[in-house]
C-alpha cells in the first residue's frame, strides 16, 4: 500500500507536525510506504513556528520521517502556459480585427500571458488560479462579441498583481498615461527568447485609448515623450491603425467592455 500525503507544508503548523509524529508509527508496519509531496523549506519553517524558535535544526528533525528524498526539477513556466492554454480551450475570445482560428487565438493570449506573468515568477499555484479566472471569463463571452485576448489577459494582470491600479482603472478615476507608464515599467524587456512584443502593447494601448475615449491627436501631443521614445519601441503608427478599427468595428458589431464583463454591478454612468 502507498499512501501520498501532498501539500502537508501548506497546512498548519501544528496539524503538519502532530500527522508526521502520528504517522510515523505506522512506517515500521510491512508493504505500507508513505510519500511526502512537500516544499521542504516551507515546512522547514513549520516545523521552527511549532516550537517556537528559529534555533530548532528543522533539517535534522524531519529526517526522523524522511528516509529517501527526490528534488524534482523547476518545471518550464513558458510550455507549462502553453499547455494550459491549449488543454482549456479557451474559445469564448473573437479578435476584434477578425474571428482568428482556434490556435491563433492560443497563439496571442499565451503570448500575452508570457508577456505579463512571467517576469513576476509566479508559483505554478499561482499560475494555475490566473488561468482559471482566464478560462471562466471567457466562457461568459456571447457568441457574436468581439474582444481582444491582450486586453482581457492585461486586466487579469491588474487585478492579480496592481489591484489598486485595478480599482481605479474600472471606474475610469486612473490617470491614462500613468497607467501606459505602469505598462512599460512593468515591461521593459520587449522581447522574450526573441519574440518581439511591441505589437501587443501597441494593440493595448490603442485599446486604452479608445475605451477612454481620448482623441489620439492631443494625447500625442500631451505623451510624446512617452510614444515617440526610442527606449520603448512603440509604434505610432500601429496604435493610430487599431485605434481606426476599433472605432469601426465599434459601429458594426457588439464590441465587448471587458470592465463591464468583470463588474456586473458597475455603473456605467459613473
Amino acid at each position: 500500500m502507498v499512501i501520498i500525503v501532498d501539500e502537508l507544508d501548506r497546512c498548519r503548523p501544528d496539524y503538519s507536525i502532530k500527522l508526521l509524529e502520528t504517522v510515523k508509527h505506522l512506517f515500521d508496519i510491512p508493504n505500507i510506504a508513505f510519500i511526502l509531496s512537500i516544499d521542504k523549506r516551507q515546512l522547514c519553517s513549520a516545523v521552527k513556528g511549532f516550537y517556537g524558535s528559529d534555533e530548532i535544526n528543522a533539517e535534522e528533525y524531519l529526517k526522523k520521517f524522511i528516509d529517501f528524498e527526490v528534488s524534482l526539477p523547476e518545471p518550464n513556466i513558458k510550455k507549462y502556459i502553453e499547455n494550459k492554454i491549449k488543454s482549456y480551450k479557451i474559445t469564448g475570445i473573437r479578435y476584434a480585427r477578425f474571428q482568428i482560428e482556434e490556435d491563433e487565438m492560443e497563439k496571442r493570449v499565451y503570448k500575452a500571458f508570457i508577456l505579463y506573468f512571467t517576469k513576476n515568477n509566479l508559483p505554478v499555484r499561482e499560475i494555475n488560479k490566473i488561468l482559471t479566472h482566464l478560462k471562466l471569463s471567457c466562457s461568459g463571452f456571447w457568441n457574436n462579441t468581439y474582444a481582444l485576448p491582450e486586453v482581457l489577459v492585461f486586466v487579469i494582470f491588474l487585478k492579480f498583481t496592481y489591484n489598486d491600479v485595478y480599482e481605479n482603472f474600472k471606474l475610469k478615476k486612473a490617470k491614462l498615461e500613468d497607467i501606459i507608464i505602469t505598462i512599460i515599467n512593468d515591461n521593459n524587456r520587449y522581447s522574450i527568447d526573441e519574440v518581439d512584443f511591441s505589437d501587443i502593447i501597441s494593440t493595448l494601448i490603442a485599446y486604452l485609448v479608445f475605451w477612454y475615449k481620448i482623441d489620439f491627436d492631443i494625447f500625442k501631443k500631451e505623451n510624446y515623450s512617452i510614444l515617440y521614445n526610442s527606449d520603448y519601441k512603440l509604434s505610432v503608427v500601429k496604435i493610430d491603425e487599431e485605434l481606426k478599427r476599433f472605432y469601426e468595428y465599434s459601429t458594426k458589431t457588439n464590441f465587448f467592455n471587458i470592465i463591464d464583463f468583470f463588474n456586473p454591478i458597475y455603473n456605467k454612468d459613473e
